[in-house]
């Protein structure tokens, strides 16, 4: 079986068994705190990177949303840049979408290995224990406790509210650092922040402290 159809058919609906750990990331309400130094270990994907093994981290997006597919896209592409010329030790992404073969999935299924992305106010609510309308995003992961390593990673994103191309990069860009390990900012000017202010027509980002927690996580090999 090709390399290719094996993702696909992970992406599609194998379900992962372990302690689950929810992690709200909300716009207008408070956080939950994640498993301190939770990263993602080796892959079990791709054994060998240019370091040795390796950390490939595959983003299943099912948002069946023209904006939030972008914008996923662009967040992988960016974050690869990032491994590339800067920290090679951190995940290298694999986007995998409608382009690709993957069909929407409103349950949201995980599988080892995989980020499933998706677009739904049920999924929200469930992984967030029903936060309200104004949490406009979440991210629930599964942790390994013995080595903090991811087992899996999910973020949605509310469906009942429309956004524009700028608020859709902030969510995005805050649920997918969460799911590869990010805490929460209280800088309000980084997309990791706890409180959101929506509508703003400003794209944000990471700021020093979220690049240094980043770089912090993964800075020893992917089998440790």
């Amino acid at each position: 079986m090709r390399m290719r159809d094996r993702l696909l058919g992970a992406a599609a609906g194998l379900a992962a068994v372990a302690t689950l750990v929810l992690v709200p990331v909300a716009g207008g309400s408070a956080l939950a705190q994640a498993v301190a130094g939770a990263h993602w270990g080796i892959s079990p994907y791709y054994p060998n990177c240019v370091e040795g093994p390796c950390r490939v981290v595959v983003i299943a997006d099912k948002t069946a949303d023209a904006t939030f597919q972008a914008q996923v896209q662009r967040w992988a592409t960016w974050m690869n840049y990032v491994r590339t010329t800067y920290n090679i030790k951190l995940p290298a992404l694999l986007y995998v979408g409608p382009g690709q073969g993957l069909q929407p999935d409103p349950g949201c299924a995980v599988a080892n290995g995989i980020i499933s992305v998706c677009r739904n106010d049920a999924v929200v609510d469930a992984d967030c224990s029903n936060p309200g309308p104004a949490t406009v995003r979440c991210t629930a992961s599964n942790v390994t406790l013995g080595d903090n390593h991811y087992v899996w990673s999910k973020s949605s994103f509310r469906a009942s509210q429309p956004l524009d191309a700028t608020d859709t990069w902030t969510l995005v860009c805050g649920a997918l650092g969460r799911s590869i390990g990010l805490p929460p900012s209280a800088d309000s000017s980084s997309c990791l922040a706890d409180n959101l202010t929506l509508g703003s027509g400003q794209e944000k980002y990471y700021v020093g402290a979220d690049w240094v927690a980043l770089f912090n996580l993964y800075n020893h090999p992917a089998g440790s």
